[in-house]
């Protein structure tokens, strides 16, 4: 079991790599760093997982404005 400095201390460091792993991707989302760099920050799977969402919203946008 932790104490409670300890409890702060992890808070702190998963608080921090969340806010870190955020901005990257906001960044490589809004096209302020390339796929390659975004890569190697985040690994393969975090920026996939961005892509296959831009794709779906994209495509909902899409089928929204279609006279369908």
């Amino acid at each position: 079991k932790l104490e409670e400095p300890q409890n702060l201390a992890e808070a702190v460091r998963l608080g921090v790599k969340q806010l870190w792993t955020k901005t990257i991707l906001d960044e490589y989302a809004e096209g302020k760093i390339s796929k390659k760099k975004a890569l190697r920050l985040l690994g393969p799977e975090l920026v996939k997982r961005l892509d296959e969402e831009r794709r779906f919203i994209l495509k909902d946008i899409k089928w929204g404005l279609s006279d369908e």
